[in-house]
């Protein structure tokens, strides 16, 4: 068809050249020609023909680009509505071309989004062919890097049973929401949250989002909980109980009238429910843990308070001894470095030779006061200075609860400070250890009221800090 509206252009085309000669030919001046037509009605004829000609070729030219079916349809209208038919075509044909290009700009943002994503993602086919994988998919299976197109999705979360075979997942192709435990190949499992919706074209689209930290939170949340119930029922049940026991022992104790090896035993049964008492104390001392906020105290006035309650306890039987300065060492604390030092004084005490001596004391570095318990004892092996803090480690003869020192150092911990235990002479193990207290310098309070941040240094109380 358009090669036969191209011939019928050529021909009117032909038509209006040569009557456009012959006229020429006719009009000029002494032209022996004599016009066949009257000039009055070939000059608007050709005038009209012109533009006629022009306007087939362009509309040729606009059809030429189109499907054959569309230009089909044109031709088949009256010349009137071909124009704007046209028209509606080519715009239609146009804003169909920018919904494609868009269509394809966020198809790319969306895989990029996918790439990028924390949370597993996949597109499967209706029976569960997988062919999109993103990275993360990949790493909650412990398998970055590789390629999971072609896997079956089912396959993929299923699980092996008690004989190892494998009992295939219907969730990762059903639409809707399902939290699983995933067993992974080596072993390990995760809480998973699989999300899977169906597309208009049937294909299966499923995230993926791993639950395993939420879940060990609500885990530790109960279990603090049921801690905390513990620690309740501890602290005021037992406690209440042994607070009477106590009682009539020290009672006991002071009648002179009691036989010597019967007051050996009460002595013996008072020191156990002390111990009682005393562990009761260091389970509430750790519960405070997480409300402690660093404040300046005089560590100096703890000390000597610590010193002097042991030394009546003893009555006697315990030589004290300070280097401790007159003057107030501030230091970043709270009322729990009391406990540190009661564990420390206390254990220097249960290894202390049969005439126990200590020494407390307190020298300054450029940043920190470091706070020294020393005794008489036995000492402490250098392969075990770095795991005598851990919890539960006893000394050779079993003595020690295995808190004390675990308390100490959790303490020490988090007022941002740092414990070790070195020798008492150095080099010398079996001259008795210096369990040591390392904290941040605090200016006087009534110094830091007034904006002052300088800390004193007291006269005597240097010593060098590399042989703390």
């Amino acid at each position: 068809s358009l090669l036969m509206m191209f011939l019928l252009i050529c021909v009117l085309a032909g038509a209006a050249l040569d009557t456009g000669l012959v006229l020429g030919a006719s009009l000029a001046p002494g032209s022996a020609v004599e016009a066949p037509v009257d000039p009055s009605f070939t000059t608007p004829l050709v005038a009209a023909l012109v533009p006629g000609v022009l306007a087939g070729v362009t509309v040729a030219l606009r059809l030429a680009g189109l499907p054959p079916e569309m230009r089909q349809d044109l031709l088949s209208k009256g010349l009137p509505g071909r124009e704007a038919a046209l028209d509606h075509y080519i715009n239609e044909r146009a804003q169909r071309a920018r919904d494609e290009e868009a269509g394809k700009r966020e198809a790319a943002a969306y895989v990029d989004l996918l790439e990028a994503s924390p949370d597993g993602a996949y597109v499967a086919t209706p029976r569960g062919r997988i062919t999109y994988a993103n990275p993360a998919l990949a790493r909650l299976f412990n398998r970055p890097g590789e390629r999971m197109e072609g896997e079956s999705v089912a396959h993929l979360f299923g699980r092996r049973d008690e004989r190892g075979r494998m009992d295939f997942a219907r969730f990762p192709v059903t639409p809707g929401t399902h939290r699983s435990a995933l067993v992974l190949p080596d072993g390990h499992t995760r809480m998973v949250e699989v999300k899977v919706r169906k597309a208009q074209d049937g294909r299966i689209h499923g995230t993926v989002h791993d639950l395993t930290e939420e879940f060990l939170r609500q885990q530790l949340e109960q279990k603090k909980d049921l801690a905390e119930f513990y620690v309740d029922l501890l602290r005021h049940d037992i406690g209440n109980h042994i607070t009477l026991p106590l009682v009539h022992l020290d009672l006991l104790a002071e009648n002179e009238e009691i036989p010597e090896d019967a007051r050996s035993s009460l002595e013996a049964a008072a020191t156990s429910v002390n111990e009682v008492a005393e562990l009761l104390e260091r389970v509430d001392v750790l519960s405070e843990l997480d409300e402690l906020r660093p404040e300046p105290v005089d560590a100096a006035r703890m000390m000597r308070d610590v010193g002097e309650t042991f030394k009546a306890k003893q009555r006697g039987r315990l030589a004290v001894h300070y280097e401790i300065p007159d003057e107030p060492v501030w230091v970043y604390g709270s009322a729990l470095l009391k406990e540190v030092l009661v564990n420390l004084v206390g254990n220097a005490l249960r290894h202390a030779g049969r005439e126990p001596e200590i020494t407390l004391g307190a020298h300054r570095t450029k940043e920190h006061w470091v706070l020294h318990v020393d005794d008489n004892g036995k000492g402490v092996p250098d392969e075990e200075k770095e795991r005598i803090f851990e919890r539960s480690v006893r000394d050779e003869e079993g003595q020690g609860k295995g808190l004390g020192l675990y308390i100490v150092h959790t303490i020490t911990s988090s007022l941002g400070g740092r414990v070790w235990v070195a020798d008492r002479v150095k080099g010398d193990p079996s001259q008795g250890a210096s369990f040591r207290v390392a904290l941040k310098a605090a200016p006087h309070p009534e110094a830091e009221d007034l904006g002052e941040t300088a800390v004193p240094l007291p006269e005597g109380a240097k010593r060098d800090a590399a042989n703390a």
